[in-house]
């Protein structure tokens, strides 16, 4: 809860323990990190494998350009994620078997095993969204998303982020028990890197 607000609720099936639907709003911050205001409520369904996510549907709402405007649009896009790992744990499965929920990020789940790949796709109506210039920005983990296209025609088109064809790959670096202790991500054009301490 924020302000008699509820930041997120969970669905579960069943006698499974990671939930099949999340509904959460974020807090839209402004380019200064100051708190805004509270975003509308976003809806993600989940599938797994076992204890890993296989896929999950985002259904949200585009942002105004950013990083000046914060203001959800109105304007509605799904969001599908298609996920592969390899057989070490992720560093934060523990946490997560704990608390029940992830410790930073209300709105996703923590899989089992750490993640080698995601490839995602977005489907968003590009009517009436003006220029290329006008497009607005997609936030997902507190990232801006670029968003890729050929033209604007009055009905849903299937984009990708970035320039790589929406697949993101990630790297590590393990200890001597198989835990992951450093992990290079190659997300669009970005490389990011991941130092991990356990205590």
């Amino acid at each position: 809860m924020m302000g008699g607000v509820l930041l997120a609720s969970y669905s579960y099936e069943g006698t499974h323990r990671k939930p099949f639907k999340i509904k959460y709003r974020r807090i839209m911050r402004s380019m200064w990190g100051q708190v805004g205001s509270i975003g509308l409520e976003e809806e993600i369904h989940y599938r797994y494998e076992g204890n890993d996510v296989a896929a999950s549907r985002l259904s949200g709402y585009l942002i105004g350009p950013l990083p000046i405007d914060p203001t959800p649009s109105g304007n509605r896009y799904n969001l599908d994620v298609l996920y592969t790992y390899i057989s070490n744990p992720n560093y934060l499965s523990k946490v997560y078997e704990q608390l029940g929920f992830h410790p930073f990020d209300l709105s996703t789940v923590v899989p089992e095993h750490s993640v080698a790949t995601v490839r995602t796709e977005i489907d968003v109506d590009l009517a009436n969204m003006g220029t290329d210039a006008d497009l607005p920005g997609i936030v997902r983990n507190g990232h801006s998303i670029s968003l890729y296209y050929t033209d604007l025609l009055p009905e849903p088109k299937t984009i990708f982020i970035e320039d790589n064809n929406g697949m993101d790959t990630y790297t590590y670096r393990f200890n001597d028990t198989g835990w992951p202790v450093e992990i290079t991500g190659n997300i669009g054009s970005i490389y990011g890197k991941t130092i991990i301490r356990y205590e």
